[in-house]
């Protein structure tokens, strides 16, 4: 019966010395460590934390920390609606391209 005491104490010791994985919803990051996770340059997430995508958490001295899900997801949307404004322009660009060979066509005649 001791040593099942024992063994339930050791246990409970490892329990607690094992690292718990980071809470990803809560975990803070660098410009430098959300430029390595995106994969883009530093200079790149200044510009784009300029322009609003990103949503700055904490300032600590001189640097700001982000939140790495919502950054992670805010670059997603963001690189979704330039897809999609690529899309909408090249559909433009093809109406203008039609329109003016109609007009060729027709002045032609």
């Amino acid at each position: 019966m001791e040593m099942q005491a024992e063994a339930g104490q050791m246990n409970r010791l490892f329990e607690d010395a094992e690292p718990k994985p980071p809470n990803v919803e809560t975990q803070l990051c660098s410009t430098a460590e959300l430029a390595k996770v995106l994969g883009v340059t530093k200079g790149r997430i200044s510009q784009l934390d300029k322009q609003g995508i990103f949503e700055r958490e904490e300032k600590r001295g001189r640097f700001f920390y982000f939140g790495l899900t919502k950054s992670v997801q805010s670059y997603c949307l963001y690189l979704k609606d330039q897809k999609g404004s690529k899309s909408e322009q090249s559909e433009q660009e093809k109406y203008v391209v039609a329109k003016r060979r109609k007009v060729e066509v027709e002045t032609a005649r």
